[in-house]
């Protein structure tokens, strides 16, 4: 199991820590099964704790654009893969204005900051080894 975020490299940090953010907490909050993250809580030697700490990889990949982010969309769709995903739309103006700016924008002319996922690594290697790690 291994959860992944790709994001789109034509973005400044600033924008891709912020949408990384909102869709590790969309990717966990409307997961099915909580399980699936195998949460732990680690304690220190001095017996404080540090809970909800994924026992999987979080893998960060890089696209090129938003196209490789949408056409990733589809395919994680056709292979059954729950997703989060994060488009222009959706940065600018507070959640009201963004909500009028989605619904008023077609598909087609979405620009997609980032994608999120969860699953078993048999499926999702095929559908994630165009990207590169983000570093």
């Amino acid at each position: 199991m291994r959860t992944v975020i790709v994001l789109n490299r034509k973005l400044d940090v600033g924008r891709l820590l912020n949408v990384a953010g909102h869709l590790a907490v969309g990717l966990a909050a409307g997961a099915p099964d909580h399980g699936l993250f195998d949460l732990q809580t680690y304690r220190d030697a001095d017996g404080d704790t540090h809970p909800d700490i994924s026992a999987h990889p979080v893998i960060i990949l890089k696209a090129d654009n938003s196209n490789r982010i949408a056409r990733l969309r589809v395919e994680l769709s056709e292979a059954g893969v729950r997703s989060v995903d994060f488009v222009n739309t959706m940065a600018d103006g507070g959640t009201a204005r963004q909500l009028l700016d989605t619904a008023a924008t077609a598909a087609a002319d979405l620009e997609y900051y980032g994608i999120a996922f969860i699953g078993e690594r048999a499926i999702l290697d095929p559908l994630t080894k165009r990207f590169s790690l983000f570093k």
